[in-house]
């Protein structure tokens, strides 16, 4: 398998909104020496943040571009920025949103 073929199968993880399995995708990946791309990392986010997983969604976020030298788009961030709106504050939506914001602008 390459690296469209993971995305395959990751983004259809995302669409059912399984973090758990999106993430085990890109673990197997990675230990198939492939390097996660920018799709790969926006579906997994994605996935946990439709699951409402906002601290593990925010966590694959932190991930791709510290591990994985991947930027995050703006997808990426409204998706953890939505989630985020639905859950209480804690700080990290408004640190979300500056880097948000610093990308549109």
């Amino acid at each position: 398998p390459n690296v469209v073929t993971f995305n395959s199968v990751i983004v259809a993880w995302k669409q059912q909104s399984n973090g758990e399995k999106a993430e085990n995708m890109i673990r197997r990946m990675i230990s198939e020496g492939l390097k996660p791309n920018a799709l790969t990392c926006h579906c997994v986010v994605v996935a946990w943040a439709k699951q409402g997983e906002v601290g593990k969604a925010q966590h694959e976020l932190e991930r791709m571009v510290k591990e994985f030298d991947v930027e995050p788009t703006k997808k990426t961030f409204h998706a953890v920025l939505q989630a985020r709106g639905q859950r209480v504050d804690d700080g990290r939506s408004s640190r979300c949103h500056e880097r948000f914001t610093s990308l549109v602008e």
